[in-house]
């Protein structure tokens, strides 16, 4: 996806940011400037189509970048705004959390940092709960370029909140490059929804990050339904004892989409534990690759950690692979990961077809069906039904 991407010179001048978040972009430009380039031979692009994905011409800063817009709760103790507009942000972890994967080599982590402009940040005091959830859209920018946002939540010790991020527009040819960052205080409650529903000609990237305390817990549902070419990071970082962390994603390809998603579940502390459930279905030409890690630190001890990823083939043309991986430095926990891709099942096909059932549409009941234990996960929000209608009418548009 990055093979024809066009990038900032290391003296071009970028869009003027605070001083602490122009370090971290400079910092992050020189690291992608001296990366190898994308290709199938190394292990971050083995299983991606690296060069399937065309971006030439695509430049950062090429177009004016998308706005963001905010609806939630004005609650005493919940401040939301620009970090710029925060106390000392580069001695805070604003700073910290934006560059806190800088280290590990990631592309997508380098390329969200590039370009970026000042983050959104969603402050939630200790100790405060947030009924309603905070919703956040980023609308598609308009015209070939690379535009970039950010969103950081910080939740303060005993906290509770649920942030909603979205991104839509209309169908324009577009990289949108999107990061989210989650700090999680001891003993605090933080659900992060983020629905991707954007045109078929928008290609985007986004990672999200989390970073969980003592005794807190992450929730992140992720729902990938548009956009010709996806690619996601999740990336939950446990650092405290008794950290949890819960990811579910649902993606849906039609046409010739392209889906490729990476997981980390980092158990750092004793007693932390975390479950993923992925679930993916493929129709028409489009493809998917699912890798993920369960690793668990030397002194990780009690960990529990499972990892699940499905998926559907409806069409005979379509590609995907899933590759979970375990690396486990203690022995005293427990892990378990699964994996399967396949065509749909006849049995359940055939018992609603025997029962009247048009063949199309016992095809889209049991894709709905399969997806339910993770939409699910998004009727808190609100946003559950919406999407199910989504998938409903993808499904019935065919290939």
């Amino acid at each position: 996806m990055f093979s024809t991407l066009t990038l900032p010179s290391l003296d071009a001048a970028l869009p003027p940011v605070p001083d602490w978040l122009a370090s971290c972009r400079a910092d992050a430009l020189r690291r992608l400037h001296d990366a190898a380039p994308p290709n199938s031979a190394a292990e971050e692009w083995r299983y991606s189509d690296v060069d399937d994905v065309e971006l030439e011409g695509v430049a950062f800063g090429a177009g004016p970048g998308p706005s963001v817009r905010v609806e939630g709760p004005a609650l005493d103790g919940v401040t939301v705004g620009a970090a710029s507009g925060f106390d000392d942000p580069a001695g805070g972890s604003v700073a910290e959390a934006l560059a806190s994967t800088l280290d590990d080599g990631d592309p997508i982590s380098l390329v969200s940092l590039v370009g970026l402009s000042d983050p959104l940040v969603i402050d939630v005091a200790p100790g405060r709960t947030v009924a309603e959830p905070i919703r956040v859209t980023i609308p598609v920018g308009d015209g070939i370029g690379a535009h970039t946002a950010a969103v950081v939540v910080r939740a303060g010790a005993n906290s509770d909140v649920e942030v909603v991020v979205s991104s839509d527009g209309d169908d324009v040819e577009s990289l949108e490059i999107v990061r989210i960052v989650v700090d999680v205080a001891s003993a605090a409650r933080v659900r992060i929804a983020e629905v991707c529903n954007v045109g078929s000609r928008v290609r985007r990237i986004s990672s999200v990050v989390g970073r969980v305390e003592r005794d807190a817990s992450l929730s992140i549902a992720h729902a990938a339904l548009g956009g010709a070419a996806t690619r996601t990071r999740f990336d939950a970082r446990l650092v405290g004892r008794g950290a949890s962390g819960d990811l579910r994603a649902v993606y849906l390809g039609t046409g010739d989409q392209r889906h490729d998603l990476r997981t980390f579940q980092r158990h750092e502390a004793p007693d932390t534990s975390s479950n993923l459930v992925f679930k993916g279905a493929l129709d028409g030409r489009s493809r998917a690759v699912y890798t993920g890690l369960i690793h668990v630190g030397h002194d990780a001890r009690g960990t529990n950690a499972t990892q699940s990823n499905r998926i559907i083939k409806l069409s005979d043309d379509t590609w995907a692979e899933s590759v979970p991986n375990l690396e486990i430095h203690h022995n005293d926990v427990r892990c378990a990961h699964a994996s399967a891709v396949g065509p749909i099942d006849e049995d359940q096909r055939f018992y609603l077809e025997s029962r009247g059932v048009p063949p199309e549409v016992a095809e889209r009941l049991v894709v709905a069906g399969f997806f339910e234990e993770v939409l699910g996960a998004f009727d808190r929000s609100g946003e559950g039904g919406a999407l199910r209608s989504t998938v409903n009418e993808r499904l019935g548009a065919g290939a």
